[in-house]
């Protein structure tokens, strides 16, 4: 039972690689772009994911798998390079999806604390993040397993809100994770784009 079953791994995103840092380093000098003080964005290039963020769409920088940093456009490129090749070239009879929303933008579970304390944020995904890879893991089902993919919810929290009506002033909005939800739903059978 266990030979029919593929885990593609992607290494936490919660800081950049060495890779990544040095790579950052090189190309930041002498950039004079508002971009250039984004960690990972150089002249509207995400560095390390192969995906372009802004008009100089021709210079995406080459895909490294070890120099994805933060965020939500290296997740897609990881997702991309990593996820998607190993599931065609697995062609899998039956698709299990584990539908963790706690990489949504403002979740609970997308954030943690570094060793002073800061609060880092994670991947912020948004809705059409968890929609496009669902139209992807959808794209492969297509092909090797139509109709015999079963997605189950994993995680996701919702959101932190000051609330007068709470004893301790916040509370937990599921708006976010709703949204997010919705977006893997309407990929998953087949609807379409949603509106954003």
């Amino acid at each position: 039972m266990l030979d029919n079953v593929v885990n593609v791994p992607i290494a936490p995103i919660w800081r950049r690689s060495t890779a990544a840092k040095d790579k950052h380093a090189r190309s930041n000098s002498g950039t004079s772009s508002g971009a250039a003080s984004i960690p990972g964005v150089i002249s509207g290039v995400n560095e390390g994911s192969g995906i372009s963020t802004g008009a100089n769409s021709g210079a995406a920088a080459p895909a490294s798998r070890h120099a994805w940093g933060p965020g939500r456009l290296e997740w897609r490129a990881a997702f991309g390079q990593r996820v998607v090749p190993a599931l065609r070239a697995f062609s899998p009879e039956l698709m299990l999806v584990s539908s963790g929303f706690d990489g949504g933008a403002t979740d609970i579970g997308n954030s943690k604390l570094d060793a002073s304390g800061k609060c880092l944020q994670g991947l912020d995904l948004t809705p059409g993040d968890f929609e496009w890879a669902t139209g992807q893991l959808m794209a492969v089902a297509a092909r090797c397993c139509p109709g015999r993919v079963v997605s189950v919810l994993e995680g996701g929290y919702g959101t932190w809100e000051f609330s007068k009506k709470s004893e301790t002033g916040w509370d937990i909005s599921r708006e976010t994770l709703s949204e997010n939800a919705a977006a893997h739903m309407s990929a998953l059978a087949g609807i379409g784009p949603r509106a954003s």
